[in-house]
């Protein structure tokens, strides 16, 4: 069912594709040889981890993550 909640989730992850699909595509594609394809890569995989922690903090997960440590 689709509620306010899944609609979150689903907003979280789109960019979060997004950023892992171009740099994939910036690490792996060699048809140029364009030198700031390396930084801008590292900068999306920073924007990625931004917005996957961001998405862990508003939805909550940190609490779901304490129960399922092994520690």
């Amino acid at each position: 069912m689709l509620n306010i909640s899944t609609l979150n989730i689903i907003f979280f992850i789109l960019p979060v594709y997004q950023l892992l699909y171009y740099a994939v595509q910036l690490f792996t594609l060699r048809k140029r040889n364009n030198p700031s394809r390396v930084p801008l890569g590292f900068l999306m995989l920073l924007m990625l981890l931004y917005l996957v922690i961001n998405a862990i903090t508003y939805l909550a997960y940190t609490d779901v993550s304490k129960y399922l440590s092994i520690v």
